[in-house]
């Protein structure tokens, strides 16, 4: 089972200590990794999100089954790489965008 990693020295925020059920730090189960390779997860409690791999601990066997994708990046690198297929995407089906008139 995944888990959000921590960032207060291995403790809960305090914002699980008040709400148990919002915490993402116990183990969480990926239900869909989506189209921009971002993991929606689910915690112990039945709620959802969206969250990038590099805020994500793995263990050995989802490091193994998720391998293909990319497990350290950061929002930015995955809205980097969106942009990137989206040029290559335009470019190879002609899309014009330079708004010249044709004549």
């Amino acid at each position: 089972m995944v888990k959000v990693r921590e960032k207060d020295n291995g403790e809960c925020v305090l914002k699980c200590k008040v709400d148990i059920k919002s915490c993402w730090h116990k183990e969480c189960k990926i239900l869909k990794v989506l189209m921009n390779e971002t993991f929606l997860i689910e915690n112990s409690s039945g709620y959802v999100r969206v969250a990038v791999p590099a805020d994500l601990e793995f263990n050995n066997e989802e490091t193994r089954r998720y391998s293909n994708f990319n497990l350290t990046a950061d929002r930015l690198t995955l809205d980097a790489q969106a942009e990137r297929d989206m040029l290559r995407w335009r470019l190879e089906n002609g899309s014009n965008n330079n708004h010249r008139s044709r004549k």
